[in-house]
């Protein structure tokens, strides 16, 4: 997988986590301290965030304590543990 697949896959997973929990793209974003058209950015593959951002989002979801790193997304721990 390529850093362009990956970012694709990220957002889709993290756009399914926000939607699963009732959340707006607005909502998630104040939740997480980014701006709206960043998370939108997030969301469609454009970007990736950066190490910060990835940490607020796995505490917002709290995906280490319930192992939730889902389908291509599961290297994230792995990719938080060379910081």
């Amino acid at each position: 997988m390529d850093i362009e697949e990956f970012r694709k896959c990220f957002g889709e997973n993290l756009k399914n986590l926000r939607k699963n929990k009732g959340l707006t793209q607005s909502e998630l974003a104040e939740s997480i301290g980014l701006e709206t058209h960043n998370l939108n950015r997030i969301e469609n593959g454009k970007s990736f965030p950066q190490v910060k951002t990835l940490i607020n989002i796995i505490n917002y979801f709290n995906i280490f304590r319930r192992n939730e790193v889902v389908d291509c997304c599961w290297m994230i721990p792995k990719m938080l543990y060379h910081i």
